[in-house]
């Protein structure tokens, strides 16, 4: 059984980010939300493919160090984090908010730019867009803020 929790660790003063922990059934933990990544525009994001997205290996030696802080320090790998490394865009709209509602002229509702804050905005916004389905509009969050329109 894998616990169902997830450790969101506050800033890292040192090197400026902050980590997350996340259980998986294999028993490995999988660290994420280490940041310092640099905002791209639109024609270098559409020139990209999730291969093409490098790993910055000075953060992944910075992940080790902060690990060896937070936790026993014989937890951490001497050589390194176990495991796969990978870098990738974390999709975030100009103004950090998400797009939450529907796309005009379709029948699409779309529930995508949330950044690191995903695995949080997740159950409210599937809740609104379970309202919107089933309702035609949403009551327990106020969409407005979140419209994918605008930036029309």
């Amino acid at each position: 059984t894998v616990a169902a929790q997830a450790c969101f660790c506050s800033g890292d003063r040192k090197h400026g980010t902050h980590l997350e922990l996340y259980p998986r059934p294999d028993d490995s933990v999988y660290v994420s939300g280490f940041g310092g990544s640099p905002q791209l525009d639109k024609d270098e994001i559409l020139s990209n493919t999730p291969s093409s997205v490098p790993v910055n290996e000075a953060r992944a030696v910075a992940v080790r160090e902060v690990l060896a802080e937070l936790l026993d320090a014989r937890l951490v790998p001497e050589e390194g984090i176990a495991g796969e490394l990978r870098a990738c865009m974390r999709p975030c709209p100009p103004d950090a908010r998400p797009l939450i509602g529907p796309v005009p002229s379709t029948n699409v509702l779309i529930g995508a730019g949330h950044n690191c804050w995903g695995i949080t905005w997740g159950p409210p916004t599937g809740r609104a867009l379970a309202e919107l389905v089933l309702h035609g509009t949403s009551t327990r969050l106020d969409l407005a803020p979140f419209t994918p329109t605008r930036f029309l």
